[in-house]
């Protein structure tokens, strides 16, 4: 089941000891990095994700490799990411996390919608579109979801076209720093797992 290509699965995970490791911007945005390589190497179609100072939450879709291998992956380089862009040693993660499937016909909808509220509910933003680690693939795509005129996770803009950016030489890639990672069991089906 945890290879299951066409199940959305929400995974959850808190920092080690509720650090707000998130706070720094540089931190965030390598966890962003790593989301958006996981979806580039076709590992995972990201549903949605919303990355709090001290907590991440992601609906994927697995397109290769089982859960229970890429997403201990994911996290162990994020760590290092993170390690390497705020020279904190510290285990990012906490020592476990949990994943559920969602199974009904609408749920990973109303879970994303849920989600994208919590910035707001944390008093980070007022409004979505200016807290900056989270994306939706249902927001920005009307002819997939509505959403009310008067509700606050309005859909972004879509980005202007770029140019091509010039090709550069490889940066050297640092040995990855071993992690732990992890969060407390969510209700229902949920699935805890320890990373060595």
């Amino acid at each position: 089941m945890l290879s299951d290509r066409s199940q959305p699965w929400h995974v959850a995970t808190v920092t080690q000891g509720g650090r707000p490791t998130f706070a720094h911007f540089a931190a965030g945005a390598a966890v962003g990095c790593e989301l958006a390589l996981m979806r580039v190497a076709g590992l995972w179609d990201v549903l949605v994700w919303v990355l709090l100072p001290c907590r991440l939450d992601v609906v994927i879709a697995p397109l290769r490799g089982a859960l229970g291998d890429t997403v201990p992956r994911f996290l162990a380089r994020a760590a290092a990411r993170v390690a390497h862009s705020t020279n904190d040693p510290r285990p990012v993660w906490a020592d476990r996390f949990a994943w559920r499937p969602l199974y009904e016909e609408g749920q990973a909808e109303a879970l994303s919608r849920m989600l994208l509220q919590k910035p707001l509910r944390a008093e980070l933003v007022e409004r979505l579109a200016d807290y900056p680690f989270w994306d939706s693939a249902w927001l920005g795509a009307p002819a997939r979801v509505s959403i009310p005129a008067h509700d606050p996770l309005q859909a972004r803009a879509p980005l202007p076209a770029r140019a091509p950016v010039p090709v550069r030489a490889p940066v050297p890639v640092r040995a990855p720093v071993p992690v732990r990672a992890s969060v407390p069991a969510l209700s229902g089906a949920a699935r805890s797992v320890a990373v060595p």
